[in-house]
């Protein structure tokens, strides 16, 4: 019989240890991947995105910086126009008071007939100054709603920056989710193309059992999961023939580096299946 780790699955599953029953899930779970034409990131699109949203972030920190500068000057025009506001108002307080006085001066001493022609002139300045007053009060009013009407600007413009963040952070989120699903698929198919290589070989030479080289443990070839040894969890480089008449076959050790995101065991399988959504 032919052993293939796409074709070949060992018939007691359920004899299985649990670790082993989640790799050949996640082994099911690369090969449906593979069938289906399913698209997985490679890593010069995941670098991609993530120099896209380096690029968003010093965007955000541009507006953010400029938002800043114009709120420091909006705060510094409504402190400006409050104050010649209440100055303007004590000026035209106390100019109406002034002409009140002079006003009831003049009707208390001059009597009904006579003239005074330098007091009605001193009044007409003081009504002309009034007025003037009066215009630029109305002037700093409408500079008061222009400030209001920037400060609603700014509100707004605060709120566009919030939700620029925010779909920023949702882009980030999708980036680290997308390359830690990359790592470990990679993972997995590293794992995978390993156990093949040995199964083919095994079935080259005819070999079913042979010996782990760490603990001399008998190893049945055909129920391997992952190219580790079941009994030490020492990883397999290949398998080995046996040499002369009384030898044995060996499974050969090997210091094969684990790639990023390369996860052992039951974790393999649920964290590809994982929403990354949270």
């Amino acid at each position: 019989m032919t052993l293939s780790a796409g074709d070949d699955w060992p018939e007691d599953v359920e004899g299985l240890a649990s670790d082993g029953q989640r790799e050949l899930l996640a082994r099911a779970i690369v090969n449906l991947a593979e069938e289906r034409d399913i698209d997985v990131p490679d890593a010069e699109t995941i670098e991609r995105m993530r120099a896209d949203v380096h690029d968003l972030e010093r965007d955000v920190e541009t507006v953010e910086r400029d938002v800043n500068a114009i709120e420091r000057d909006v705060d510094g025009i409504e402190d400006d126009v409050g104050a010649l506001r209440t100055e303007l108002e004590e000026q035209i307080t106390d100019v109406r008071n002034r002409v009140i006085q002079v006003l009831e001066e003049v009707e208390s001493r001059a009597p009904k007939d006579h003239e005074h022609a330098d007091v009605e002139v001193d009044i007409d300045d003081l009504e002309t100054a009034v007025d003037d007053l009066s215009s630029r009060i109305d002037d700093l009013e409408g500079d008061l709603e222009s400030a209001d009407s920037v400060s609603d600007s700014l509100a707004a413009h605060d709120e566009r920056v919030s939700e620029f963040e925010t779909k920023l952070t949702r882009v980030a989120k999708a980036v680290v989710s997308t390359q830690r699903r990359l790592g470990k698929l990679e993972a997995l198919r590293s794992r995978r193309k390993a156990l093949e290589d040995i199964l083919s070989r095994a079935n080259h030479h005819g070999i079913t059992k042979a010996a782990c080289r760490n603990c001399e443990d008998a190893v049945y070839v055909g129920l391997l999961a992952k190219p580790r040894c079941p009994h030490c969890d020492t990883p397999f480089e290949s398998v080995e023939p046996k040499s002369g008449f009384f030898g044995k076959p060996w499974l050969t050790i090997g210091d094969r580096p684990a790639l990023e995101g390369e996860v052992d065991g039951p974790e393999a399988a649920a964290d590809i299946l994982e929403d990354d959504d949270g």
